[in-house]
């Protein structure tokens, strides 16, 4: 099986451990708001103006 993106990015150098931890959290704390929130803001956006 192929490596993630981040795990490519990271054995080549172009990133740190430290950039790769950054990113999981965000995506960690996007999916809770998502979760939390439903929709995500962007779709929220999309349907405020559509009405």
């Amino acid at each position: 099986m192929g490596l993630s993106l981040q795990e490519q990015l990271l054995k080549a150098g172009v990133v740190d451990n430290k950039q790769v931890k950054q990113a999981e959290h965000e995506k960690r704390v996007q999916n809770k708001k998502k979760i939390k929130y439903g929709a995500s803001s962007e779709a929220s956006a999309k349907i405020r103006l559509r009405q």
